[in-house]
């Protein structure tokens, strides 16, 4: 992680062949006059300078923290050197030597398995922190600095006096620190930059949270999607963590909140023409810390032919245009998984001509009606709610954008 004696024996011996060390400042310290060194951590600096030098018939060794393939560099610069040499010229030159991660390091260092915890990167993306917790009994965090407002967004949400954990400042070097003690406790506290989070919630609910309570959300004026409906939808769509995903005709958000949850390391495209649902979206998804939903204002298809390409995409209301939405969906993604939900005859007739018209596969349809109980007098009546019927379908293209059969 930073400590040369923490670095493996064929490390150390690596290092010391080589005629040409890069690395960032800290890595190098150790180095520093004995040693020729370039300081970056930047990727194309490093493959320029790597190029320039190879020439020379330099031994080269490239200096990351932490293991290779846990939020380390060494996986973009991999990737960057292959592209300019090829796989097997690079094969033949370069060798990668794993080192000790942050997450087994502090692990060891408080005395906790890590074999069931999520790990939550706060470093440089959206991730949140709250929805992790709240669904794992077991959380480890990298993080870029900041660890004291996450710690704060815990507290003030209730997780302040169950949720027990451990911050790692500096791990490695000679003032490292571990502070532990509750979530409001450790939240007053002040950390360096170089710090790593380890959490215990033994109330996590678990990482299903499809069909979260209604009253959850906050509703104004604008529809939204009842909980057991959108339990099947979410079921349907079979959202991935990295996956990207439109909700077209967001309204509340609801559906879109449920999305960005499963789509943690992904982003969900919040599609709506009114500013008014696109402001109370925004509003849900505050309530649970996520920062991976894009708002859209606008008709669809228009409103996102910009937009990535989606592995999954929802239509809750398509303003009566479901074939031109559809047509546009399949042209981004031939593979792509869709569900559609009808409330009225005539748009459960189109849909059904849609999905069942060869650039499907697997379609299926499901109609739903939900009685609710209501107190009357001293017994319960049965409600009905509009019925709805939810479509799920997969585009009839060969394969999606990870390769895997559709």
């Amino acid at each position: 992680m930073g400590a040369p004696e923490n670095r493996t024996a064929e490390a150390s011996q690596k290092i010391e062949e080589a005629s040409l060390l890069i690395g960032a400042e800290r890595m190098l310290a150790p180095y520093q006059g004995r040693k020729e060194c370039f300081v970056s951590y930047k990727t194309e600096e490093i493959v320029a300078c790597i190029e320039q030098k190879i020439g020379d018939k330099h031994k080269i060794a490239v200096l990351m923290s932490g293991d290779s393939g846990f939020y380390s560099g060494a996986g973009r610069l991999l990737a960057a050197l292959r592209a300019r040499w090829g796989m097997e010229r690079t094969a033949g030159r370069v060798t990668v030597l794993p080192g000790i991660s942050s997450l087994s390091y502090f692990s060891a260092r408080i005395g906790k398995a890590w074999e069931d915890a999520a790990i939550v990167n706060l470093h440089g993306t959206r991730e949140s922190l709250w929805p992790a917790v709240l669904t794992h009994e077991r959380v480890f965090a990298v993080t870029g600095g900041g660890i004291e407002e996450h710690l704060r967004q815990l507290a003030d949400k209730g997780l302040g006096g169950h949720v027990y954990g451990y911050v790692g400042e500096r791990l490695s070097y000679g003032e490292e620190k571990i502070t532990q003690g509750s979530v409001a406790q450790l939240a007053r506290g002040t950390y360096d930059g170089l710090a790593v989070l380890y959490l215990e919630n033994p109330a996590a609910v678990g990482e299903n949270l499809a069909g979260l309570p209604d009253d959850s959300f906050l509703r104004g004026n604008v529809p939204m999607t009842k909980a057991e409906v959108r339990a099947v939808v979410m079921s349907k769509l079979r959202i991935r963590p990295g996956d990207i995903v439109y909700d077209i005709g967001a309204g509340t958000g609801s559906v879109s909140v449920e999305m960005a949850l499963s789509a943690r390391k992904g982003t969900v495209y919040a599609i709506d023409t009114s500013e008014e649902a696109l402001e109370l979206c925004k509003l849900n998804a505050k309530r649970f810390d996520l920062h991976n939903i894009e708002y859209i204002e606008g008709m669809a298809p228009e409103a996102f032919e910009e937009l990535p390409r989606p592995d999954a995409a929802f239509i809750g209301g398509s303003k009566g245009r479901m074939e031109s939405v559809v047509a546009a969906l399949l042209q981004k993604n031939p593979g792509i998984r869709l569900v559609v939900n009808t409330v009225t005859a005539e748009n459960t007739s189109r849909a059904f001509a849609l999905l069942d018209s060869g650039k499907f596969c697997d379609m299926e349809a499901v109609q739903m009606q939900i009685g609710r109980a209501h107190k009357v007098g001293t017994s319960h009546m049965m409600r009905a709610e509009n019925p709805v019927t939810v479509f799920a379908a997969r585009g009839n293209g060969a394969r999606d954008q990870r390769g895997e059969e559709t």
